[in-house]
């Protein structure tokens, strides 16, 4: 996972997309443009694709800012799994 995190933040740093400057709201607005993309599918491949983006985003962010992410994952599903008991 860590590798598909990396490969996609190198992708989108190449093509000058994000760069070190880049703000938590120029994230968030991409965060919002991919979730509007989501909404008005056109079909299940092109849902997939959006799904995607907003995934491949949130990644981003948390690369950018350092944050270990699968480890947060991790963290925030034991919160769900103790609120189901």
């Amino acid at each position: 996972m860590k590798n598909l995190i990396k490969r996609n933040y190198q992708s989108i740093l190449k093509r000058g997309l994000i760069n070190k400057d880049t703000t938590m709201q120029q994230f968030l607005d991409k965060l919002c443009e991919e979730t509007d993309e989501l909404i008005n599918y056109k079909n299940f491949e092109n849902f997939k694709e959006e799904l995607c983006d907003i995934v491949l985003v949130c990644f981003n962010i948390a690369e950018h800012n350092g944050i270990n992410i699968k480890k947060e994952l991790k963290k925030k599903i034991k919160i769900n799994e103790k609120r189901g008991e």
